[in-house]
């Protein structure tokens, strides 16, 4: 068995005192790495005070600094599994932040890689990559490593009773109370090692793809817009798979199947999507996501202040040459602080005139118009015209770009607040 780590990293190593989490240890140990010990004492085992306390003492003859944690989960029945995850991966985030240290180490191994793609494919759940990956970015500029990813179970016992480590086995592993174990126990145990690695190498293929695709198709520099048309030619799960990794990147947490479903199936130009703080909307083949309150933000740029940006290429000339008016008390801000639309002669209630032009609801929010403000009234002089195929190739006065004008108007502008 060996590491592929980079020797002038440090590390934080997730110990459980098993057969997988001490082999790492002994490996880590061996191969001279830096690392600090992580161990969360649940108080659900009798044998895990002494586990505790076998680990204090290996760690400290290798004079390996030892962060423990006690979180009793003694009486706690249901969602077992899930609360004891968070606690500790809350706990190893919070360690590695305390000594500045970049990655976390998991003993995950084939077995687990192999346990969790069969439990996703049973469950359909949704996730980013098939079963593990072995380096991902976890939190902040944290990572996860896997480093016995390709090594299956038998393989790490049998390293460390050639290498004699001492390890403990919790045998709650061995009854069938999670869907995990009875997975474990009465189908990963009974296959033979190049079925294991027939799954292994299809599932690396798969990732490979997936990441590949990721970056081909999510634009971080702009990672709150995603192109439908690049979604158009995936298959299903990738779709369903794309979508999950674009909301992640956005800070969607705990997305469900439906909010995909609705995403993909129902979401349109007339509507949004509410989840987690975060809003949903589509516009002109792009899917758009930001904070609730981003909608709730205004902007008014007077035209001295427009000659000097091109946030909606305004050709004043023009401008003037039609309208021949003062442009000193002239301004640009969204059309929606009107409630109608009176312009010589032609006045409708602008909830109505957007309806019937079907305006997308993100453009609604933020389409421009010429407003003329003194201090006792505001005119609303001039907007560009706005239809289903609208390109700006006919517009005189404004010549911007749709997909721009979101970026600047929602993003930049909320980053400057």
């Amino acid at each position: 068995m060996k590491l592929n780590l980079d020797k002038n990293q440090k590390y934080i190593l997730a110990c459980s005192n098993g057969p997988d989490s001490m082999a790492l240890f002994n490996l880590l140990l061996k191969n001279n790495h830096f690392f600090i010990v992580c161990f969360v004492n649940y108080k659900t085992r009798i044998e895990s005070d002494i586990e505790e306390e076998n680990l204090k003492l290996i760690c400290n003859k290798n004079n390996i600094k030892l962060e423990s944690l006690t979180y009793s989960l003694k009486d706690k029945k249901s969602d077992f599994e899930n609360i004891a995850r968070k606690i500790r991966y809350d706990f190893f985030i919070k360690t590695a932040k305390k000594y500045n240290i970049k990655n976390i180490l998991i003993a995950h191994h084939l077995d687990d890689l192999i346990e969790t793609y069969l439990f996703q494919k049973n469950t359909n759940r949704l996730s980013e990559y098939y079963g593990l990956v072995y380096k991902r970015l976890f939190i902040d500029d944290i990572y996860l490593i896997r480093p016995l990813l390709s090594y299956p179970k038998e393989k790490i016992i049998e390293y460390c009773n050639e290498n004699q480590i001492i390890y403990s086995t919790d045998y709650t592993n061995f009854s069938n109370i999670h869907t995990r174990n009875k997975l474990r126990n009465e189908v990963i145990n009974n296959m033979n090692l190049l079925d294991k690695y027939k799954i292994y190498l299809s599932i690396l293929s798969k990732n490979l793809n997936l990441s590949y695709l990721y970056k081909c198709t999510i634009n971080l520099n702009e990672k709150y817009l995603l192109n439908k048309s690049n979604l158009n030619k995936l298959s299903i799960d990738d779709k369903y798979r794309l979508i999950y990794k674009w909301l992640k990147i956005n800070d969607v947490k705990k997305t469900k199947n439906n909010d995909v479903d609705f995403i993909l199936n129902n979401l349109n130009e007339r509507n949004k999507y509410h989840i987690n703080k975060k809003i949903i909307t589509f516009c002109r083949d792009f899917y758009y996501i930001f904070d609730e309150n981003v909608f709730e933000n205004t902007y008014t740029y007077s035209f001295k202040e427009l000659k000097n940006n091109n946030i909606f290429n305004i050709n004043f000339k023009i401008f003037r040459e039609k309208f021949k008016i003062d442009t000193t008390y002239l301004y640009v801000e969204p059309l929606i602080n009107f409630n109608k639309i009176d312009i010589s002669s032609y006045e409708v209630g602008l909830t109505k005139y957007l309806n019937d032009i079907h305006m997308p609801l993100i453009l609604r929010n933020i389409w421009p118009c010429i407003v003329k403000k003194t201090e006792n009234e505001k005119e609303l002089i001039y907007f560009p015209r706005y239809q289903e195929n609208y390109t700006n190739q006919n517009e005189n006065i404004f010549n911007f770009d749709i997909k721009n004008l979101i970026k600047l108007l929602l993003v930049d502008y909320k980053n400057n607040q």
